[in-house]
């Protein structure tokens, strides 16, 4: 949950932004969200939220002027998405938040109350609703099943809307404590479990026949995927075959991070899978049909030897393969029709290709489709496509307060690394910055590291751009996107080369006037946590200040702690040796890039942020690094979150966050008050 109360510490601005845009524009949840578009392309669904209160609602978009359907919902509850079961028939996700002895918190409540301690934490419980599409027959998924509703706080995780079997659909739930599969009716709600879990399933997928068809397993602490693909004996019992085991991705973005494995729809063929993957030997991540049965790659469907190639459409009901989606540094949608290309390339004409275009839903006979735009000064937009008639209608805009006059834009840049490597970048530049005027820049690193960034709609930059920062968003070599090669190309590089990768961007803005080397701070979270802290050691005079949250500060210590965690033959332990070092070959190594051990070197006040329920990064990563800082009588300051994890954020805790780097930010970099001239 993002918060609207922050305050800035230069100046006096309160919750405006030196822009007159207010945090609570930025951070308010959308006014629309989850738009569905119905099978057979008449209704669209969706949730809408206004001062009134939070509604599902249902269009008729043959009859734009026939009244829509409003489902209100109280002031405790959030809806989280809402999707067609059929034509006639919509599920919903709902969360409330309350404590053990009953107490229930409203919205509102959950963005000002100050939580004293366990027994007021909220604690969220998700359940699904079936509604008919008028409205009526409005019934809870496992109502009155208390083996499942008095064992399961979320009884929200769909696995499959079965297409071709309309009135059924797929959810997880645990039961005697493992993760099952049930398949529930959508009319009656009658239900029968399908699929057994074990101790430490997460997730299920189905086959082409709405049978399971892979079983995912997680390690104790979450950081790492096990697929298990199911194998039918000839006497008629089931077993179930490990495949694959992944890291698990630290965002939801997952198209913005390479993988090795990732299933994304069932095949045509019985025993099949789509999968977005890296077989061995391959030099990028591509669409591949896979067959589950027999742990195999049955042939490539899309592969490019120069990118990473993370998502495919996948026609629901065929299960036919209709394209890929992919990111150069916008999103990029390729259809095999083509046809169905020069609509999507007129459409990226129109909007003058500078935002992602995502092709979200298709009716049936794909003659209506469902986008989402979205970028740097477009925060997101639903329209509906009428593909004969070639016409487009704006069906409305997820956050109406964010007006694209004041949001900033983002330039693309390039620059080559030391060694010749050629890195992109991207710059978001304060909108309407006078002629003249070099603004602060935050050089923010991404997390992962083998993740990266694209031009989006980036609330945080633009919270710091719309406060007078310019923002750099590096992708250093070992981020993903660009294949095997260029993310090999960062192993073992902590400190090193991936550091270089930053430094070198930044050289590359103050050479081009587009940075002050007097006015710069570097601040990441994560990976990016811990390439600030090593900015502030290794290259103690390049930045004014630092804000490291969420990251490593000593390798050493990291890697004991994922070996204690995991074990010392674990995946998870042989990924990070394998991208950081050996602690047995590497130590001295490790040591000399590890910023705990050389505080002595820091010359920048540091910020450190870190979440008390942390499973990737434990918090004690961030005090070895107070406490080095603190004995050698450095600058530092550390905002614990005492309720939030590595990447979740806790309301109040988030505020907390935010805050103290606004604050942080305004008092070590010089902000021009006559920056903005706004004569556009």
């Amino acid at each position: 949950m993002w918060l609207p109360l922050w305050s800035s510490a230069q100046g006096g601005y309160g919750n405006a932004l030196r822009n007159s845009t207010t945090f609570h524009d930025y951070l308010r949840a959308p006014a629309l969200s989850s738009v569905e578009l119905s099978p057979n392309g008449r209704w669209l669904a969706g949730v809408k939220l206004n001062h009134k209160g939070i509604f599902v609602f249902v269009s008729d978009l043959d009859n734009p002027q026939a009244q829509a359907v409003d489902l209100p919902f109280d002031e405790s509850t959030f809806v989280n998405w809402v999707e067609w079961a059929n034509d006639d028939w919509l599920i919903t996700s709902v969360t409330v938040y309350g404590t053990f002895d009953g107490q229930i918190y409203t919205r509102e409540g959950l963005n000002y109350y100050t939580f004293s301690g366990f027994e007021t934490m909220p604690i969220p419980v998700t359940r699904l609703f079936l509604v008919r599409r008028d409205g009526s027959g409005v019934q809870r998924v496992f109502e009155g099943v208390k083996s499942l509703e008095k064992r399961n706080l979320n009884l929200g995780r769909i696995v499959s809307f079965l297409p071709n079997d309309p009135d059924h659909f797929l959810v997880a739930a645990t039961l005697r404590g493992d993760l099952d599969l049930f398949r529930v009716q959508v009319s009656t709600g009658a239900h029968e479990r399908i699929g057994v879990g074990k101790n430490g399933t997460i997730g299920w997928y189905a086959d082409i026949n709405g049978e399971p068809a892979l079983r995912v397993d997680a390690n104790r602490r979450g950081t790492r995927y096990t697929y298990y693909g199911r194998q039918d004996r000839p006497n008629g019992r089931t077993s179930w075959k490990r495949l694959k085991s992944v890291r698990a991705d630290e965002r939801a973005e997952t198209i913005k991070q390479s993988t090795e494995f990732r299933p994304l729809s069932p095949g045509a063929v019985t025993g099949t899978y789509y999968v977005a993957a890296r077989p061995a030997g391959d030099p990028t991540t591509g669409i591949h049909l896979y067959d589950f049965t027999t742990d195999t790659y049955v042939r490539p469907i899309r592969v490019d030897p120069d990118r990473d190639i993370e998502d495919a459409l996948i026609n629901p009901e065929s299960y036919e393969y209709l394209g890929s989606r992919y990111y150069e540094d916008l999103l990029t949608t390729e259809f095999t029709d083509q046809t169905m290309q020069a609509h999507m390339d007129g459409l990226s004409t129109m909007f003058d290709a500078e935002v992602n275009i995502d092709w979200t839903d298709s009716s049936r006979d794909g003659k209506r489709w469902l986008l989402y735009a979205s970028g740097p000064q477009e925060p997101g937009t639903y329209y509906v496509y009428d593909v004969e008639n070639t016409h487009i209608r704006n069906y409305g805009s997820a956050f109406p307060n964010l007006s694209p006059y004041r949001l900033s834009p983002v330039e693309i840049v390039k620059y080559q690394a030391r060694d010749g490597l050629e890195i992109t970048g991207y710059l978001t530049m304060p909108k309407g910055v006078r002629d003249g005027v070099i603004p602060p820049v935050v050089v923010m690193p991404h997390g992962g590291p083998e993740m990266r960034d694209t031009i989006t709609f980036d609330p945080l930059a633009q919270i710091l751009a719309g406060n007078g920062y310019a923002v750099f968003q590096p992708n250093f070599r070992g981020s993903s996107g660009y294949g095997l090669e260029f993310a090999d190309a960062g192993r073992r590089q902590w400190g090193k080369a991936m550091q270089h990768d930053i430094e070198d961007g930044f050289a590359h803005l103050i050479a081009t006037g587009k940075a002050d080397p007097s006015n710069a701070c570097i601040f990441g979270y994560s990976y990016g946590g811990y390439a600030a802290l090593a900015a502030a050691t290794l290259t103690p005079d390049l930045y004014k200040c630092v804000i490291a949250a969420s990251g490593p500060s000593d390798l050493l210590e990291m890697l004991d702690w994922v070996r204690d965690e995991d074990g010392s033959r674990s995946d998870e332990y042989e990924y990070w040796t394998r991208h950081i070092g050996d602690p047995r070959r590497d130590r001295d190594e490790l040591a000399a890039h590890s910023p705990a051990r050389l505080a002595q070197y820091v010359k920048a006040p540091v910020l450190m942020i870190h979440g008390h329920e942390d499973a990737v990064v434990p918090i004690e990563q961030s005090s070895l690094m107070v406490e080095a800082l603190t004995e050698a009588g450095k600058s530092v300051e550390f905002v614990e979150l005492h309720r939030s994890g590595h990447s979740h954020r806790m309301a109040g805790d988030q505020r907390k966050e935010m805050e103290a780097i606004i604050g942080f930010l305004d008092s070590h970099l010089t902000v021009d008050p006559q920056i903005w001239s706004f004569s556009d």
